[in-house]
């Protein structure tokens, strides 16, 4: 597998619009092609590669980070997720989905600890009040061993 060319995100957001443009203005796929030519000033293979990459994205542009075009060895397997066309592969890569603090979690846990659903226990009990240890039927002493004789 080698690397042939690679379009960031830029390129490929600016064709897609461009040629989105272009196909609502009825516009044939030959003066689609001058454009992106005198747009981006590809030609020859880079253009093909470049047009095949917007094919490629055209479903899933949103979070679009690249698309790398390889060319495979003979019975080398394309990579996981990669398009093949035309004896090529073209590899999407995407920007994760941004975070969003108002999607609920997959699991039923309530927001604050706890097992099973609950909403944490009570926390381990400290040494107890002044008032208890007073009262707990021990005489109250002055701090002091008592002495023997």
């Amino acid at each position: 597998m080698k690397t042939l060319t690679e379009f960031a995100s830029v390129h490929l957001t600016r064709g897609l619009t461009l040629v989105t443009e272009l196909t609502t203005a009825g516009k044939p796929p030959e003066e689609q092609q001058a454009a992106l030519t005198e747009t981006f000033k590809f030609e020859g293979d880079k253009l093909k590669h470049f047009t095949q990459a917007l094919i490629t994205i055209k479903e899933k542009s949103a979070q679009i980070k690249r698309v790398v075009v390889l060319t495979l060895s003979e019975g080398e397997a394309a990579p996981q997720g990669a398009t093949q066309l035309e004896g090529h592969a073209y590899l999407a890569e995407y920007f994760p989905a941004p975070f969003n603090p108002n999607e609920k979690k997959a699991d039923n846990r309530n927001e604050r600890g706890g097992r099973d659903g609950k909403k944490g226990g009570k926390r381990g009990g400290g040494r107890g009040s002044r008032d208890d240890k007073r009262s707990s039927g021990k005489p109250a002493g002055t701090g002091k061993p008592a002495q023997t004789s």
